[in-house]
Formats: structure tokens, sequence, C-alpha cells
């Protein structure tokens, strides 16, 4: 049985505002340099956990994945991105020419799509 109410209510852009400010607050936060995390080694522990948990989502039935499109997740990936910006091995792959270069032809592709 499609529920179109259950969908709407998903997608509400006003009911999506938390997952916003979560974003807005964890880059003003890392910005400003006021999140900061003990050690050199942690950003990519804590990046390739967080990366893992969500593809075990993925794959096994739980409750977080039902409410997937309600913000729960917001905060874990608020996690990977801010772990990604910190200086280590992965942001220096990311921030590597031919990976900016792929970036932006994706971005073009994605942006005609």
């Amino acid at each position: 049985m499609d529920n179109t109410n259950s969908d709407f209510t998903l997608r509400f852009p006003p009911w999506q505002l938390h997952t916003f400010v979560t974003g807005m607050v964890g880059g003003l936060l890392y910005g400003r340099g006021q999140l900061r995390l003990p050690t050199k080694w942690l950003p990519g522990l804590l990046f390739l956990t967080m990366s893992a948990f969500m593809v075990s989502l993925a794959y096994f039935e739980n409750p977080l994945t039902a409410n997937a499109g309600n913000g729960v997740l917001a905060p874990l990936y608020l996690v990977i991105i801010v772990c990604l910006a910190y200086q280590g091995p992965i942001s220096r792959m990311l921030a590597w020419k031919p990976c900016n270069s792929l970036a932006n032809e994706l971005r073009c592709l994605f942006a005609q799509a």
C-alpha cells in the first residue's frame, strides 16, 4: 500500500531543517577551529568506522534505515565530512589535481542530468 502522505512528511522541507542546522553548525565549528580531534590518526579511524557503519546500514535491517530520510543519519554524515576535511592522507588525496578535475567533471555531468 502506497501512502503518499508519509512520503510528503518525509520530504517536507521545513521538517528537514535540523539536518541543515547540523551541517551548518559542524561547518562553522570546523571553520573556526573549535572542532578538534586529539590525535593525528583519529580522523582516519573515525572515517573508516563511520563508513563501515554506513555500509552496514545498507545491508542489515535495522530501525535507522527505516527513518534514514528524517535526519537520523545527519550526525554520522557530519563526522564523515569533518574527518575528510582534516589534514591527513585522505584529504591530501582528495585535494590532488586529478581527483579535483574528476569531481568538477562529475558535478557538470550531474548538473546537466
